[in-house]
């Protein structure tokens, strides 16, 4: 390939573009040479040796700038002639506009010297005269670069390798032209003295396959080495050529007694089982007979591939007068077997034995007579016989029984008695060759059974919608077992009932009950019953209790002492009898409750707690004291017992001096005895106004606190003085509680 550059125009428009752009080039150590705009270029040279540079050419100075790209002695320029300029002693540039390196005719540079891009094609290797540039008088004229030669490397090479003698062996390889011009080689193939060629055409870079195939013959049997080769390349590859199979050897049938069902009995089939392995190496059929004495008894044809085998089973009938031992052949075309075998004379006939082993007699009308016997076959022959069971003049059971020879059976016979069977009899057990007796007795029936009651006790009374339960003792007077149904009638109707089973005697206790509902109070008759007697007792179900939704009370009378003081310090309630206030200018102290529905305790709000008219107490003369409960009373219920309890905080205190100036104890008062106190339940059954009083000499009471500390001209201190004529604090059992409470219910 040729090409004319102008040197000139390319070196102006590559300072064109570099100028435009002021781009700054890092040499490889790290020194930059920067153009700002102008042709010239700077070099900088740094500490390795190494120049980084801009500008591709001289700057105008007559300095020597050394740079690679235009010095005579580059090899981007050397012109191939030598290494001497014509008379630049290594300025290159002069600045003049006239590059003054007139070659010499020696381009050593390899991009000039015979290079396919600069080549003018002639054989010159002078430069030819450039356009205005006297370096050499080259005119800018290329030269033609000679491409490398084709060659053709070998690879992949393959084989159908091992084959057997007589098959084709092919040898496959892939051939490459690696070189820079097409080509054609003949490429060589070698085997074991045979050999084969090809002739192969390629472009450069171009490849194909080439496939050589080697018939062999007998006697080519073993191991080679197969060359391919080409005029450049040789590859090879290990082949094998193996000896045809033998022929295979015809098929050969060995027997072998497996097993026989010897001895046999006249008559029966004596059989005899073998096995027939082909040994040979082909398929085949034979037949495969059973002899004695030279006499074929039995044969059976036999097909078996090679090494196939194959069980057979060849029978002889046996018949009368054959008992004996013999030597049984079996055998095939190839081989032969031996099998002894025994006939045994026929075994004596068989003989069923009996004897009776025991019964369940006596037994009573209507019952049934078992009788137990065992019967044993005597003889050499296994049968099947009718064993019969005969009572009282008739075959009363039979059973067929199979037996080998001295084998035995136990069997059961029976006899369903009837009314009048009653008597003693002989039982005959017999089979076909025996029999034997035993004595039995039917009674006649005794008393049938007699169930008697008798109600024991009860769980009564019961409130409505709980099980009222009644026990009874459950007796067979007769002389019979036997099952009835007790039942307990009450109300007007069975309420309960249960199946018993008593043997003659025996007794059995059991309970019945009734699920009561609410409307099931009053006064009943339980009655037990059986089929033959039956006995009562009286019950009672009382009203269901139910719990109220809330409750006032009222207190009716009462009192609370507080401290070791005396009497005088006890602070009494105001009395309000049956609940009611005695006059116009009294105010009970009353509170109303509200009630859990599921647990029938209560809670009474603070702002339902009236603790009615004040109290006077002389304690620096008359103070006026009063009650609250500042966070409620809670208690609980027994809605059934009247029990009660009464729960929470009391602060009694001087409304004088307001409700800071007292004390707070906390109460627990109840219906039940309380230290030396009883407080009574309350009546709640019938839900009418119920009376009842709450006690508590358990709490304790601390020291009054919150009263003036300087109280009058005297300067007297309220708290000091009230717990010095109280006793305050006061510890658990010297304080007292006494409630006497008036309540009125709300369903």
């Amino acid at each position: 390939m040729t090409a004319d550059i102008d040197l000139a125009n390319v070196t102006v428009a590559l300072l064109t573009v570099v100028t435009v752009l002021g781009l700054t080039a890092t040499a490889a150590g790290g020194a930059v040479a920067t153009t700002p705009g102008d042709v010239s270029a700077q070099q900088q040279v740094t500490d390795s040796g190494s120049a980084a540079l801009w500008g591709w050419w001289d700057d105008d100075d007559d300095e020597d700038d050394d740079s690679p790209w235009w010095e005579d002695d580059s090899p981007w320029w050397e012109d191939d002639d030598d290494d001497t300029d014509d008379g630049d002693s290594g300025d290159d540039d002069s600045g003049d506009g006239d590059d003054d390196d007139t070659d010499d005719g020696d381009d050593d540079s390899s991009w000039w010297d015979d290079s396919p891009w600069w080549d003018d094609g002639d054989d010159d290797d002078s430069d030819d005269s450039d356009d205005g540039d006297s370096d050499d008088g080259d005119s800018g004229d290329n030269e033609t670069a000679d491409p490398a030669p084709a060659a053709f490397q070998l690879s992949g090479v393959a084989s159908n390798s091992p084959v057997t003698e007589g098959e084709t062996l092919t040898v496959d390889a892939t051939v490459e032209n690696t070189g820079n011009d097409s080509g054609t080689q003949t490429v060589d193939f070698a085997v074991d003295g045979f050999s084969d060629s090809q002739s192969v055409t390629l472009d450069a870079g171009a490849s194909t396959t080439v496939t050589f195939e080697w018939t062999t013959q007998d006697g080519d049997a073993g191991s080679y080495t197969a060359t391919i080769e080409s005029a450049n390349d040789t590859a090879t590859t290990d082949v094998t050529v193996e000896s045809p199979a033998p022929e295979p050897t015809p098929a050969s049938f060995d027997v072998s007694v497996a097993s026989t069902n010897s001895p046999v009995t006249e008559g029966e089939a004596l059989e005899v089982t073998a096995t027939v392995t082909n040994t040979g190496e082909q398929d085949g059929t034979q037949t495969v007979e059973l002899a004695s004495s030279g006499s074929t008894l039995d044969s059976q044809d036999v097909t078996l591939a090679a090494g196939a085998s194959q069980q057979v089973t060849l029978s002889w009938t046996t018949g009368s007068g054959d008992a004996g031992s013999y030597d049984l052949t079996v055998s095939s075309a190839n081989a032969s077997a031996t099998a002894s075998v025994t006939v045994e004379a026929p075994a004596a006939p068989a003989s069923f034995g009996v004897s009776v082993t025991g019964s369940n007699s006596p037994v009573t009308e209507g019952e049934t007579l078992t009788v137990d016997a065992t019967v044993e076959n005597t003889g050499e022959q296994s049968d099947t016989q009718t064993v019969d069971l005969d009572v009282g003049g008739g075959v009363q059971d039979s059973q067929e029984v199979t037996l080998g020879a001295g084998e035995s059976q136990t069997i059961t016979l029976s006899w369903t008695t009837g009314s009048g069977d009653a008597g003693d009899y002989t039982a005959t057990v017999s089979s076909a060759d025996d029999s034997a007796t035993t004595s039995v007795t039917v009674d006649e029936p005794a008393a049938p059974a007699n169930f008697g009651v008798s109600a024991d006790s009860s769980n009564s009374p019961v409130t409505a919608g709980e099980a009222l339960d009644v026990t009874a003792t459950i007796t067979n007077d007769g002389e019979q077992s036997g099952t009835q149904t007790i039942e307990l009638n009450v109300a007007g109707g069975v309420q309960d009932s249960q199946s018993v089973s008593l043997g003659a005697g025996e007794s059995q206790t059991i309970t019945l009950s009734w699920q009561t509902a609410e409307g099931d109070a009053g006064d009943y008759t339980a009655t037990v019953s059986s089929d033959d007697a039956s006995s009562q007792t009286a019950v009672t179900v009382e009203a269901a209790t139910t719990i109220p939704s809330n409750f006032t009370t009222v207190v009716e009378d009462g009192y609370i002492q507080l401290g070791t003081g005396t009497e005088a310090y006890r602070i009494n309630l105001t009395e309000c009898p049956n609940g009611e206030a005695p006059s116009s200018d009294v105010q009970c102290q009353t509170a109303t409750a509200t009630v859990d529905s599921e647990t029938g305790n209560f809670t009474i709000a603070s702002e339902d707690l009236d603790f009615g008219t004040t109290v006077n107490v002389d304690v620096i003369g008359e103070i006026a004291v009063q009650m609250n409960a500042p966070n409620g009373l809670t208690g609980t219920a027994d809605w059934e017992s009247g029990d009660v309890t009464l729960n929470g905080e009391l602060k009694v205190f001087a409304s004088d001096f307001g409700s800071e100036c007292g004390a707070t104890t906390t109460i627990s008062a109840t219906t039940g005895t309380e230290g030396p106190l009883t407080g009574s339940t309350f009546n709640v059954s019938d839900r009418s106004p119920a009376a009842g009083t709450l006690v508590d000499s358990t709490y304790s009471v601390p020291a009054v606190t919150g009263c003036p500390t300087d109280y009058t001209a005297l300067g007297l201190n309220v708290n000091d003085l009230a717990n010095s004529q109280l006793g305050l604090p006061s510890d658990s059992g010297n304080n007292r509680l006494v409630m006497d409470l008036h309540m009125e219910y709300e369903e």
